[in-house]
């Protein structure tokens, strides 16, 4: 009883080190890193779709826009109804990522500097690349 009871404890306190962990890891760390959001093609590789973002820990988010993927992007605005900043949020209980208003996804895993994730309510599996 003793060992089932320090077991419970133990994920609870790992659960928890997760979901902070996954907002950590997003979270912009004033060194000029970026996240490139790639689409997954049909031949099943990754391209770059021209968007870059910035999450801060206030929650607003900052997509940037840039031909290239490994040069940082101006600012970009996703719609006419908002401002060039946003706002992100993760859902712990069904893993959701809402990056801005209209980009909204479910994450699937989570790798060191890369965030697999699929479309919320629409086709299509993406990725997030960190850049330094």
């Amino acid at each position: 009883m003793k060992n089932m009871v320090l077991f419970i404890v133990t994920v609870s306190f790992l659960g928890c080190k997760g979901r902070n962990d996954m907002k950590h890891l997003l979270e912009y760390q004033n060194d000029n890193s970026y996240w490139i959001q790639k689409e997954k093609m049909k031949n099943g590789s990754y391209a770059y779709v021209g968007l870059q973002w910035i999450f801060y820990a206030d929650g607003s988010s900052r997509p940037l826009s840039s031909a290239n993927e490994n040069q940082k992007g101006s600012p970009s605005m996703l719609n006419m109804e908002s401002s060039s900043k946003g706002e992100w949020t993760f859902n712990h209980t069904d893993s959701t990522l809402k990056i801005c208003a209209v980009c909204v996804f479910k994450i699937k895993k989570v790798a060191r500097d890369t965030v697999f994730m699929s479309g919320k309510g629409y086709k299509g599996d993406f990725i997030l690349v960190k850049h330094r």
